[in-house]
């Protein structure tokens, strides 16, 4: 049988990011790498900052709530060939 492995959020790395945005490092504290993923959390008013990492679609996220919102972003490079972030 497979091992697994749950955490909570609040046990993986937070790093401060921009646009009122916390990032909880979801794929560096499990260890994954097949593919990216994270949550952000976003403060009402916040968002993350455009991006473009599979050109031509450019996206972000803004929070228009009163509330924080937190989601989980995973991506894959649709040919292949992840290359994982070095966590130096």
């Amino acid at each position: 049988m497979a091992g697994y492995t749950i955490k909570h959020r609040d046990e993986f790395e937070s790093m401060e990011g921009s646009g009122d945005s916390t990032w909880r490092l979801a794929r560096k504290a499990l260890g994954t790498s097949a593919f990216g993923f994270n949550l952000v959390e976003i403060e009402p008013g916040g968002q993350i900052p455009e991006h473009d990492e599979e050109p031509p679609a450019r996206r972000t996220i803004l929070n228009r709530s009163d509330a924080k919102v937190t989601a989980m972003l995973i991506g894959v490079q649709p040919e292949g060939g992840y290359q994982p972030m070095s966590w130096a």
